[in-house]
């Protein structure tokens, strides 16, 4: 190690990261004249040399620094530095003592050397430990005013050295003068460099400063520019409010009207079969799921369908959906359901311009005339299957694959006739249900996964597979948004 690392070891020695520069200074100060009072003391003990006794006697002074300094090395800062204020007195105090020269030459050199140590508190304490100066220039006047009666009653017989009086005082002068100025010179070198440091810091404050005027310049007119962007935001958000308030107002009003259609003609079912459900959750306040039931002379005429879209578009093209359905029922020249789903495929065609345009809209359809008198039911089915569960299996009536609207491939809807016995059971649900995102893995709940749940719950009570099929539901969906709109009838014979 060099001899720099040495020096800077024991001038920081008690110096810890978060210190402030004040405290620093001041331990350092306290270091470098524990230094100084070691040094000045070898001199004393190197006097006699011969005599071993003298020599560990005067070398036992240097313990006094180096405890402050053991002091400020284990953190007791001030106490240390205490120490180490008052060790230069009481150690000229004893060495005099042990000199044992006469008193005109003995008095002078430890009073200049004591005296002159008077400055040393006020540099190795800062002015807010003020009892501590207070403390150390007491002992120092203490030591002053006992100096002489003390000097007088020791007398240490072998120890005696005589030095004349100009040598002496030469002495002391020196020693007084190389200690005063060291520190002070030490405390300059400290304060300059500490200055620079702060003279630094404050010319990057100052950068740093100039910086934060000309960011908040810019605060000042990014905030008008936001301001002005939060009134245009307000208006806006003013008059987006206003827009929903109509459209929900408009919404409720649709699903009124929509409601107004739908379920009151679900009351006709039971005057017809022994049970029925229905279920019905638009994913928005208005879907394109819709149901018409129609009694029309000697049979029962069922149309389910879900149309193109949902929300407010859905709502509009199931309308359309019914009106055409209506029409199609009321033609009596159309005697099965496959010619009535055939005529208003053709209908919507020709309303909607479509071949013309690019437009594909339409609706998915399943068809029922039900005969009661001949126990019979025929269905057609445009992209909705029927379900029948009889004597513990489930039957699917499969719907052509084609929808009420334009396709490539024309082709006239397929007429299924089913022969019926009390009991059985049937079911037709929208493609909502089965699309429905959920489950542990997020998929699809699955068109088998609904007809195993059909076969295990077909023979309980309608209303009761009605909780189930709803519970099932909600359970699958979790977390998820609903999807689509989302229809499911069933009805027992």
């Amino acid at each position: 190690m060099s001899l720099k690392k040495v020096w800077l070891a024991i001038i920081n020695n008690g110096i810890k990261e978060g210190f402030d520069e004040d405290l620093k200074i001041h331990i350092k100060i306290a270091n470098f004249i524990a230094i100084l009072i070691i040094l000045f003391t070898l001199p004393f003990i190197i006097i006699n040399l011969n005599d071993v006794r003298v020599a560990l006697i005067r070398s036992s002074a240097m313990l006094v620094p180096l405890v402050g300094l053991f002091f400020i090395y284990i953190g007791w800062h001030k106490f240390g530095r205490l120490v180490i204020a008052l060790a230069f007195p009481l150690i000229i105090y004893i060495l005099g003592a042990l000199i044992l020269i006469n008193e005109g030459t003995f008095g002078f050199a430890p009073k200049m050397w004591i005296i002159g140590s008077s400055v040393l508190p006020f540099m190795v304490f800062d002015y807010k430990d003020w009892k501590y100066i207070i403390l150390s220039l007491l002992v120092v006047l203490f030591l002053l005013l006992t100096f002489d009666k003390v000097n007088a009653k020791i007398n240490l017989p072998g120890l005696t050295q005589n030095l004349d009086r100009p040598q002496m005082r030469r002495i002391a002068t020196i020693g007084t003068f190389l200690l005063i100025t060291s520190v002070v010179f030490y405390v300059k070198k400290e304060l300059f460099y500490s200055k620079e440091k702060v003279k630094e810091q404050n010319n990057k404050l100052q950068e740093i400063n100039q910086e934060l005027v000309a960011s908040e310049e810019e605060i000042k007119q990014a905030n008008a520019e936001l301001q002005t962007l939060n009134e245009d935001l307000n208006e806006k958000k003013t008059l987006l409010a206003n827009a929903l308030k109509d459209i929900r107002s408009s919404l409720n009003y649709a699903k009124t009207i929509q409601e107004a259609i739908i379920f009151p003609r679900i009351n006709i079912l039971k005057d017809f079969f022994k049970e029925y459900f229905y279920i019905y959750k638009p994913k928005e306040e208005v879907g394109g799921d819709f149901i018409f039931i129609e009694n029309i002379n000697d049979f029962l005429a069922i149309a389910f369908g879900d149309a193109t879209g949902h929300g407010i578009p859905g709502a509009l093209m199931s309308m359309m959906a019914i009106s055409v359905i209506d029409r199609a029922l009321h033609n009596k020249k159309l005697k099965t359901p496959g010619e009535k789903l055939s005529y208003s495929r053709d209908l919507i065609i020709n309303l909607l311009k479509q071949g013309q345009t690019t437009s594909k809209d339409g609706f998915d359809v399943a068809l029922i005339m039900y005969y009661p008198e001949k126990q019979e039911l025929l269905f057609s089915g445009a992209g909705i299957s029927l379900y029948k569960f009889a004597n513990g299996q489930i039957e699917k009536y499969k719907a052509d694959r084609y929808p009420i609207g334009y396709y490539a491939t024309y082709k006239y809807f397929n007429d299924i006739q089913i022969d019926l016995n009390p009991g059985d059971v049937f079911y037709i649900f929208s493609d909502g249900f089965i699309d429905q995102f959920g489950g542990n893995f997020n998929t699809k709940l699955g068109r088998k996964n609904i007809e195993k749940i059909l076969a295990r719950i077909a023979n309980l009570p309608m209303a009761e597979q009605k909780n189930i099929l709803e519970d099932i539901f909600i359970q699958w969906m979790g977390n998820n948004k609903q999807i689509d709109d989302i229809s499911f009838l069933g009805f027992r014979i």
